[in-house]
């Protein structure tokens, strides 16, 4: 065994009698006189009655095996330490050296010099003579100094660190080593600048002192510090609602924004618990629970309860986490969706009035049914006035009670026309919005003085009032009106928001059935107008012509003029053909005459009927048939005048030497293709889109026609359940292709 660093001399009652420096020192005692009388095994951290009982039998003369045990030393350290002794031989009272010998980290497996102990603490430990010379500095203490313990051995203090004297660390120390006992204080070190906490022990010797570097141990604590304040403060000003609550559904903390989404103190929500601000009635929170059981964490959709009872729809976030040792916490983090929810029956309103003002071109049969869906969805009377000319016209009106029938009559009523209520005439004027968020008795005292209209006002017992100009353009057409009547919800500017858009789109819809309106008359007007011309011009047309005829046939050598007029005639009749079965293929109402033809026939006819043409413009006219072309179901007459038109254009454009061709031909899938190719000039590429547009007519044309022939062909292969395509290349031609199905309708 290693030479013992530290001994002691027990008396039989187990208490020191005297004690070698080394201990002395080691436990920071001021002298000898310091541990005379102290019971031995108090001196150890633990193990005491056991020791008390080994140092009974070592005074008896026993043998005693070696104890190990712990060792106290100032600063709350200790130091494993292994003891053996003997009883001094002699007559008198017994008494028996105890050995102190340190053993190394390991334990058993070795022991070592209690110097070689303290170098491994991670305090430091230094001890001072009376002259302020360094006696003693563990491992540690090199660290927390910043030099090396051989430097400074034997030096005094204030020499080694003259930049010490004058500080508070300087009177610390001084008034330390003056103190009859242990003192404790806080100096910087001299090298590191770290933070230490001191705790000083004089004697006689002079003075022992253990440094604890607390440098790591401040940050920490400040940097837990600011960390606590920091989620503090995100949970303070969080605009989510937050709950901290145990697994079991108690609340232990709310922030600001739960309170006022619950409309309860913090206080008040603790107090209730979670089945006070949870509506228990949700199928969805049994899943919610069993979810953050299993996982520890849940998110979706519930609804909380206010304090007035009524619940709202939230977005939560739950998590489960360890608390306290033996706690398990949660946090409840939500966020209010009464407003995206609002929003939400807003749109489908207003897709759903969006439905009721495009179900029908007629207005008044739509504002009716657009008043009734306000009511009772938004308002409890809803009424639209449209301004015709000077004066207010009633167009709908809906309340939501039956027996309020009477005062809508009165509503509607030509005694409302005349004295039209000035606040709606403000409206009409500004073109702005008025929203009354809840009818106080002044605006009610107005009421008496608008005749009619106050009194009906007063009998509806209006609680709050929407007032929208409805306006296209910039100019007022009519005012939506929105009322909820007793003890109805008040207005905010949400359903003014809502109820402009609304009023928006009944504008629109007037607007657009106005035009309708418009439209059909005009129609109207035009088809009376072909009428008569297609009546009244052809009848002198055809009595020109037959005069014409009559006088060729007597007068020989007229017969050129004569010629001459009959083809104007025959052009004037076409063009007023042309107009009629323009007009008829707008309405829809082209009638067809099917039957089945072989294409080959229909080829036949437009020669025969365009070859005169052909010939006088020095253009080949040829037709071409393809293998297994089906015949079509079709009228006849109306197809001919549909490859006429497209032939006739063709040689229009077509210069001397060029060809126009037809060729018929069966696609993939299944149906005919009738194609007119030319070799003519071509067609711009911005002429292409509007080729088949009524009275258009490209900047190549020939102002003698129209402009009706391409739309009369594109009618005609869409009434045959077709259509029509064309290709062309400036320099090279165009290619029209008709495609027409080959299945019987």
């Amino acid at each position: 065994m290693r030479d013992p660093c530290a001994v002691a001399l027990i008396d039989r009652h187990g208490r020191v009698r005297d004690a070698s420096p080394e201990l002395i020192r080691l436990l920071a005692r001021s002298s000898v006189q310091d541990l005379i009388g102290e019971a031995f095994a108090g001196l150890m951290r633990d193990e005491r009655e056991s020791l008390a009982g080994w140092c009974d039998a070592l005074l008896a003369g026993d043998d005693r095996e070696p104890i190990e045990c712990r060792i106290a030393l100032p600063g709350g350290l200790d130091v494993p330490v292994r003891l053996t002794g003997s009883k001094l031989a002699g007559e008198g009272e017994p008494e028996a050296l105890v050995y102190l010998t340190a053993l190394t980290p390991a334990g058993r497996g070795g022991d070592e010099p209690l110097p070689v102990v303290l170098d491994r603490l991670h305090d430091a430990v230094i001890a001072y003579d009376r002259e302020w010379r360094y006696s003693y500095l563990n491992r540690s203490a090199e660290r927390y100094i910043g030099l090396p313990r051989e430097a400074l051995l034997g030096k005094v203090i204030w020499e080694a660190f003259p930049a010490v004297l004058g500080t508070a660390a300087e009177t610390q120390l001084r008034r330390a080593a003056a103190s009859d006992g242990p003192s404790e204080f806080e100096v910087l070190g001299p090298v590191t600048k770290h933070t230490l906490v001191v705790r000083a022990y004089p004697s006689e010797a002079g003075l022992v002192c253990y440094y604890r570097d607390v440098t790591a141990e401040r940050e920490a604590v400040a940097a837990l510090r600011a960390s606590e304040e920091k989620y503090r403060s995100i949970f303070e000003n969080s605009l989510a609602g937050m709950l901290l609550t145990r697994e079991s559904g108690e609340i232990l903390a709310a922030n600001p924004a739960a309170c006022q989404m619950l409309g309860r103190t913090e206080a008040e929500i603790c107090a209730e618990g979670r089945g006070g601000v949870v509506d228990t009635s949700d199928p969805k929170l049994a899943g919610f629970l069993a979810e953050r059981a299993r996982s520890g964490k849940a998110v979706g959709q519930l609804r909380l309860r206010r304090k007035d009872g009524s619940t709202f729809p939230v977005q939560f976030a739950s998590a489960l986490f360890e608390g306290a040792p033996g706690s398990r916490l949660t946090s409840l983090s939500f966020v209010d969706l009464s407003e995206r929810e609002r929003a939400e029956r807003a749109l489908e309103f207003l897709a759903e009035a969006g439905k009721a003002l495009s179900a029908s071109l007629d207005f008044e049969a739509t504002l009716q049914a657009l008043t009734g869906l306000v009511v009772p969805a938004l308002a409890d009377l809803c009424a639209v006035d449209l301004l015709e000319g000077a004066q207010m016209r009633r167009a709908a009106v809906s309340h939501r009670s039956p027996e309020a029938a009477p005062l809508l009559d009165r509503l509607r009523s030509a005694e409302f026309v005349q004295e039209t209520p000035p606040i709606l005439l403000e409206v009409l004027r500004t073109g702005e919005p008025l929203l009354v968020s809840a009818v106080d008795t002044a605006l009610l005292s107005e009421a008496n003085r608008m005749g009619p209209f106050g009194e009906i006002a007063r009998a509806l017992e209006p609680r709050a009032v929407i007032l929208v100009p409805m306006s296209v353009g910039g100019r007022c057409v009519g005012v939506l009106s929105m009322v909820t009547v007793g003890e109805g919800r008040p207005y905010d500017p949400f359903d003014l928001s809502v109820a402009r858009r609304l009023a928006e789109n009944a504008a629109l819809a007037i607007e657009n059935a106005r035009h309708f309106r418009a439209a059909v008359e005009a129609r109207q007007l035009r088809d009376d107008m072909l009428g008569i011309v297609s009546h009244d011009l052809r009848s002198p047309l055809n009595a020109i012509e037959l005069t014409a005829v009559m006088m060729g046939r007597r007068c020989k050598e007229e017969r050129p003029s004569i010629e001459r007029i009959t083809r104007v005639i025959r052009h004037a009749n076409q063009l007023i053909e042309d107009l009629l079965i323009a007009s008829r293929v707008e309405e829809g109402h082209l009638t067809l005459d099917r039957r089945r033809e072989r294409v080959g026939a229909l080829f036949d006819e437009v020669l025969e009927l365009h070859s005169a043409q052909a010939e006088a413009a020095s253009v080949r006219l040829v037709a071409t048939v393809g293998e297994a072309v089906p015949e079509l179901y079709v009228d006849r007459h109306r197809v001919v005048r549909l490859l006429g038109n497209l032939v006739s254009n063709a040689l229009k454009f077509t210069p001397a030497g060029g060809s126009v061709s037809l060729d018929a031909r069966v696609d993939r899938e299944g149906e005919v293709v009738l194609s007119v190719t030319d070799t003519g000039r071509g067609i711009p590429a911005d002429d292409l889109p509007h080729l088949f547009d009524r009275f258009w007519q490209g900047s190549q044309a020939r102002r003698a026609d129209a402009g009706l022939g391409l739309a009369i062909v594109k009618g005609i292969a869409e009434a045959h359940g077709g259509s029509v395509t064309v290709q062309s290349e400036l320099g090279r031609g165009t290619r029209f292709e008709v495609t027409i199905p080959t299945r019987r309708p």
